[in-house]
């Protein structure tokens, strides 16, 4: 669970958490959301306003370190219909709620191919300028 989630389960704000540890709001944002370093010395206070051990905040700043990388990959950055990817294809209809990992991250990958391959596909029969551009890179 991330710090995020585990804020709004216990129906607290940013601006509440950041209060109680007098830091500013934007300061505590950067902190939860994973865009700043976690201080050590932070995890017992936040722990302590969350109600839950220090080994919970360890693990929820663990899940910002990993979901920081994913977001930081090439892969957050593809855009489908001017959407990143994933809300994109979270938004198609074939969604499928799998409990399968290896399914949902199959379908995701056909789902990027597809629009991928449709969009290249449809800038270089529709933009001269282009299919200009890279015939003469081939060329």
């Amino acid at each position: 669970m991330t710090l995020v989630e585990l804020r709004k389960s216990r129906n607290l704000s940013a601006l509440d958490v950041a209060t109680r540890l007098n830091i500013s709001r934007g300061y505590y944002s950067h902190l939860e959301n994973g865009t700043r370093n976690f201080p050590y010395e932070l995890i017992k206070p936040v722990a302590e306003i969350f109600g839950v051990d220090e080994d919970v905040i360890k693990e929820s700043i663990g899940e910002n370190e990993r979901l920081r990388t994913v977001s930081g990959n090439w892969i957050s950055k593809i855009k489908i219909s001017n959407k990143p990817a994933i809300k994109a294809f979270k938004e198609e209809a074939f969604l499928q709620r799998s409990s399968d990992d290896e399914i949902l991250l199959s379908n995701f990958i056909k789902f990027v191919e597809f629009n991928i391959g449709n969009s290249i596909r449809e800038e270089l029969t529709n933009d001269s300028m282009i299919k200009e551009n890279l015939l003469k890179k081939l060329r």
